[in-house]
């Protein structure tokens, strides 16, 4: 003969899936985290690499062409080979050669292309540079929405 009521084993047989449901919702939203962290970082990492390219090239504009700046658009140069694209690696490559081959007197063609960066620089680092992923909206969030567009079906607007 059982002494436990019905209602308690019930209950308890619906404890466990509830108990798996919500450790599965926290697992997941600490993966969502950890994720936002990495892009995050990741963004961080890009916008150092483009501002040391705009750094050094302010430079070469104010100073001229020199050993600093030339170490900041390599060091950029270095960085870009893992964070961003061939065609920025190799833009960037094309740049730092363009500051180190041209003489002095022939510094139009270096202020041209220094010009150019200026001008449609940010364009070409920009799709590196977009954090585009969705917020993942709680539960809460997500059940309102749903509310907000079952509601607007209504023959009625209802409060």
């Amino acid at each position: 003969m059982n002494l436990v009521p019905a209602w308690i084993q019930i209950l308890q047989a619906l404890m466990t899936p509830l108990l798996a449901i919500v450790a599965g919702y926290i697992g997941y939203r600490q993966w969502h985290t950890a994720h936002q962290k990495i892009m995050l970082d990741l963004f961080d990492r890009r916008l150092n690499v483009y501002s040391n390219v705009r750094s050094a090239l302010t430079m070469i504009t104010s100073e001229g062409v020199t050993d600093q700046s030339l170490e900041l658009l390599f060091e950029a140069e270095d960085k870009a080979t893992f964070l961003f694209g061939e065609e920025i690696r190799s833009y960037l490559v094309d740049l730092w050669s363009l500051c180190v081959s041209l003489p002095a007197e022939d510094q139009g063609v270096l202020m041209r292309a220094i010009d150019e960066f200026y001008e449609r620089g940010a364009d070409r680092f920009a799709p590196y540079m977009r954090m585009d992923q969705k917020q993942v909206r709680s539960l809460r969030e997500w059940l309102s929405e749903r509310n907000r567009i079952r509601l607007s079906y209504a023959d009625e607007k209802q409060k």
